[in-house]
């Protein structure tokens, strides 16, 4: 892997869950680290959900390896976020570089 590819700043969040105003239960999104990453666009798909046109974009994003990301959470890049839609892979399991398969809804 060159580093030179990782040319874009991603900020990994997690979900922090609580409560509302009313007392019903709120998600919101904490910013875990700003990292450099590799985002290269997979396969990218269109459909009609809800009535609505949608369409989904498949991405590979790498990083620098780091201990406990998780399915759970997403990456933002300026007002774009991808969703990880599978656990992030340890890359021959050299704990250097992760690669996480994301999904970014347009």
């Amino acid at each position: 892997m060159n580093p030179g590819r990782m040319n874009k700043r991603v900020t990994l969040q997690a979900p922090e869950h609580g409560k509302g105003g009313m007392g019903q239960a709120a998600s919101t999104w904490q910013d875990v680290a700003t990292v450099w990453a590799e985002v290269k666009p997979a396969k990218a798909d269109e459909g009609v959900a809800s009535g609505t046109e949608r369409a989904t974009i498949t991405h590979d994003i790498r990083i620098r390896y780091r201990p406990g990301v998780t399915a759970k959470m997403r990456f933002a890049m300026k007002s774009r976020f991808f969703e990880l839609i599978e656990p992030p892979i340890n890359e021959r399991e050299a704990n250097a570089y992760l690669l996480c398969k994301c999904q970014e809804v347009v």
